[in-house]
Parts: structure tokens; C-alpha cells; sequence
């Protein structure tokens, strides 16, 4: 993944949904925009009339009711065993009080985790409750979970990791103190919110090449006696509080009014201006040749990083001309001119052994001029450009239609070679 937005960088800027997440692409030296998801805090709000008719209907009157939200995908990346065996002992501590609501697909074909079998291991099946699973295949209204979170004391989610978390701010907009992992998105979401983080937590590399953190459930055990008493003693209301008001930070007008507008201004501006795709595409380094006579290479309209540099090197010495350059100058090893690709009178023909021009010709003026100089200074070369045919093309208003007979590659590019 890091290495696909590498490649897009000058055709797109991410949008980061957390503050980890932005951190984690610019340690990796991808730039982002953060915008977090929302939620329609109207729609997610505490309300007594629906938490009495809920425990009400499901005679949850008394009991201490926790919830989770979360897939049953491959991976157990929300920790349902973990859950589940917190549970089990919670129950022994508190006999008779506990119910635990598990909305998510108990059995899910892509999952690992069989959750009834598991409740049922544990037997605790008549203590945990799922949703029917033909409105989950249907589709649950909005205002449905509302009231489901509004019937829960505390929300569970012991998470691996999270992009940001979505179920914990629509549990906490509803009133619900959040016990969670205190790691990736879910730390930013919790600060002040009123809940209880899991902190003794253990990395393991997963096998997307991606760091998780699992925890113990007999944390998850501690942090549920923790908000079992908080309700006990009334402190809890406090913790509700707490919560509610770090959710109002992610209400969708909140988002809408302090985030989007400054973001799309930016990609408006970022559309209408010249791209600089400047970077390494893969394919084309298979029409660079392995050597070449005399060992000398030019690189025209090389870029101000000299992307293609690495790969050139390997061809004797180098020299990279762009218009971009403030003045010539070495720079390891590497010779920079500022220069027009259209005169190259500083060089004598058949100076260089090889010219290799990638992504320049569409944006140059008087193509022909340019092309015609590569080949007086270079005994052969190759040309690579983008044509209307390519969607690169399409998205950079600086391209212009090369007027020349030229030959088109699988991706719909130009290619020009002597």
C-alpha cells in the first residue's frame, strides 16, 4: 500500500481519517490530508424513553449490558476470543447481571471465528445475544442502532488496531462510555472521552506486513469492573458526559464546516495547476538499456528529484537537463543543467551514448525541436509520453497533443525510440 500512494504521488494526496493514520504516511514521506469520518450526533444521541424500551422489551431492566460492534473477518482483528473469554470470567464474578450484545455476523464464511460455537465453549450462550442475521443481511436503519447503543451501560471493543473506529464515536454520541485498546486511531478518539483503555498491549506483525496489538482479557476483565462500578456508585454519569461531548468533535456539521471546505479548495486548486508526477514507473525501465557507447547518459527535463537517476547511473556518466534548475551544478556525482530541451547547443553531436526523455514531450511547446536535438546529441534514445489516450493525460491541464507519427504502448503512452 505504501508503495502504490509512492507511485500516485502528484496524481493524488490521501486522505488520512486519523491523526495516526496521517503520521503513519508521513514517516513513510506520504503527504495527506486528514479529514475524520463523522457522525450525525442528531441521529446518535442519548435518549431514556428508547434505553427504557429496550431493556424493557428484552428484560435487560436490571442487568449490566455491554456491547460491541465489529466484523467477524479473517484475522479476529476486533479480538472476539479475547471478548468472549472477558466475558465468561465477568459473568463469574457477576452472576445473573451481565448480558453481552455482539452485533456483527456470529458465523461469517470469511471469518475464523465461529462465535456460537465459542459462546457455547464458554457457556455463556444464554448471557450473549446477536442480531437477526436476515436484517443484518438486509440492513439495519440508523435510527435502530441509535437505540441499540442507547440501551447498552458500557461498549466494548478490544480492538487490534482501528483506521479510525466508527462504533466508538456513534456509542459514545449515544451516551455510552467506550472501554477500548489504547492503540492506533483509538487513543486520539478517547482523549477525554470518559471511557477506559486496554494498555498492556503485545505487537505482532500480521500477514499484510502491518503492525497489530492484541491484549489479555483479563484487562478487559478489570476494565469492566471498573465501569460495572462507576454504575454502581452513579459516577457513571460522568463518564456519559465525557463521552458524549468528545463525540460532538465528530459531528458531521463539525466535519463538514472545520475540515471539508479548506480540503476541497486545496484539490480544486491541485486539479487546474500542471502536475509533477515526478517519480519511477516500473515499465518503463525495461526500455532503458543495459549499456551503452559512448558511456555517457542524458536525462532531458529530468526533474528537480532526478527520479530516473538510479536507474541511469548504471549507464556511465550522467547529466540530467531540466528548466527548473536555479543554475548548473554537480551534485553527487550527477551533472544538472538548466537548460531548454529545444537547444542543446551546449552538447556536440553524438555526445551521449544515450537520451532517455520520460513524461516531457507532452509538455513542451515545439516537440519536434526537442526531438530533433535528443537525436543530434545521442546516438540513441528513447522518448516515453502520456497521449489523450491515457487517463494521466487527461488529468493534467500542462499536456499537450504531440502533432507527430508515433507509435502507442499497451497503456495507451507514446513511445519514440532511435
Amino acid at each position: 500500500m505504501v508503495e502504490t500512494l509512492k507511485n500516485a504521488l502528484g496524481m493524488v494526496k490521501p486522505i488520512a481519517m486519523s491523526r495516526f493514520g496521517q503520521k503513519q504516511l508521513a514517516d513513510n514521506g506520504i503527504e495527506s490530508y486528514y479529514i475524520p469520518h463523522s457522525v450525525n450526533c442528531e441521529v446518535f444521541t442519548p435518549n431514556l424513553e428508547w434505553r427504557h424500551e429496550a431493556r424493557n422489551r428484552y428484560h435487560w431492566k436490571d442487568k449490566f449490558v455491554i456491547g460491541t460492534v465489529g466484523t467477524n473477518h479473517t484475522g479476529d482483528r476486533k479480538n472476539w476470543r479475547v471478548a468472549l473469554r472477558a466475558i465468561k470470567e465477568f459473568d463469574r464474578m457477576h452472576p445473573g447481571e451481565i448480558i453481552y450484545y455482539m452485533h456483527t455476523n456470529p458465523m461469517d464464511e470469511r471469518g475464523e471465528v465461529n462465535l456460537v460455537q465459542l459462546r457455547n465453549e464458554y457457556k455463556i450462550d444464554d448471557i450473549t445475544k446477536f442480531p437477526s442475521q436476515s436484517d443484518m443481511v438486509v440492513g439495519i436503519p440508523t435510527d435502530t442502532m441509535a437505540r441499540m447503543y442507547n440501551s447498552l451501560d458500557v461498549f466494548l471493543l478490544p480492538s487490534k488496531g482501528e483506521g479510525f473506529g466508527i462504533p466508538i464515536v456513534e456509542a459514545m454520541a449515544s451516551g455510552v462510555p467506550v472501554i477500548t485498546t489504547d492503540c492506533t486511531a483509538q487513543t486520539e478518539i478517547m482523549e477525554n472521552a470518559g471511557g477506559w483503555l486496554i494498555k498492556n498491549l503485545k505487537p505482532w506483525f500480521t500477514t499484510q506486513s502491518s503492525w497489530q496489538f492484541d491484549c489479555t482479557w483479563e484487562e478487559v476483565v478489570e476494565r469492566l469492573e471498573q465501569a460495572y462500578q462507576a454504575k454502581k456508585d452513579g459516577s457513571i454519569l460522568n463518564h456519559q458526559k465525557l463521552a458524549r461531548s468528545k463525540a460532538l468533535e465528530y459531528d458531521d456539521k463539525v466535519i463538514y464546516r472545520d475540515y471539508w471546505p479548506q480540503v476541497l479548495e486545496d484539490i480544486e486548486k491541485r486539479i487546474k495547476q500542471p502536475k509533477n508526477l515526478e517519480g519511477v514507473q516500473a515499465w518503463r525501465q525495461a526500455f532503458i538499456p543495459r549499456t551503452c557507447l559512448p558511456r555517457r547518459v542524458l536525462d532531458i527535463g529530468c526533474g528537480i528529484t532526478t527520479p530516473y537517476y538510479s536507474v541511469l547511473k548504471e549507464l556511465g556518466d550522467y547529466t540530467g537537463i531540466d528548466t527548473r534548475f536555479k543554475a548548473d551544478e554537480h551534485v553527487d556525482g550527477k551533472r544538472l543543467v538548466k537548460g531548454d530541451a529545444r537547444d542543446l547547443s551546449m552538447f556536440k553531436d553524438g555526445e551521449f551514448g544515450f537520451v532517455w526523455m520520460s513524461e516531457i514531450l507532452e509538455h513542451v511547446e515545439e516537440p519536434e525541436k526537442v526531438l530533433a536535438e535528443a537525436k543530434r546529441v545521442a546516438k540513441h534514445g528513447i522518448c516515453l509520453f502520456s497521449t489523450p489516450q491515457t487517463q494521466a493525460f487527461k488529468m493534467d491541464p500542462d499536456h499537450r497533443v504531440v502533432k507527430m507519427p508515433h507509435a502507442i504502448v499497451a497503456t495507451g503512452d507514446g513511445l519514440l525510440a532511435w
